[in-house]
């Protein structure tokens, strides 16, 4: 079967970004907020090592291709982190943008600096 991308690496990805969001939440202050090498946020270091631990198994197993593998990596941790592109596909979407409140989609769409001027003033 063609498979472009391995389904099994983007949900272990997803699964991990949705764990890390709900322990972000209980704990805004918590381990989760650090950076590894004070690069990488410690969310998305544990997405890119438990991707690499899925993308191991599943290439001893002969489950996927390794591009697939590397694919459903690379696209997962895209989506997952990239916050313009969540606001495009939401926006994207008109079932989604009639759920968004009209003055939380104003604020989605302000400019970084005009929001900080806003929070701040």
């Amino acid at each position: 079967a063609a498979m472009i991308w391995s389904g099994h690496c983007v949900h272990t990805l997803l699964a991990t970004h949705m764990f890390g969001c709900a322990l972000a939440e209980d704990y805004p202050s918590g381990l989760l907020s650090r950076r590894v090498l004070r690069v990488v946020k410690l969310k998305t270091f544990l997405m890119i090592v438990l991707g690499g631990i899925e993308l191991v198994l599943l290439a001893l197993a002969r489950g996927h291709y390794s591009v697939d593998m590397l694919l459903g990596i690379m696209l997962a941790m895209l989506v997952m982190t990239n916050n313009s592109l969540k606001i495009v596909m939401m926006l994207a979407n008109p079932y989604v943008r009639e759920m968004i409140h009209p003055q939380e989609l104003e604020l989605m769409l302000m400019p970084h600096a005009q929001l900080r001027a806003r929070l701040r003033g």
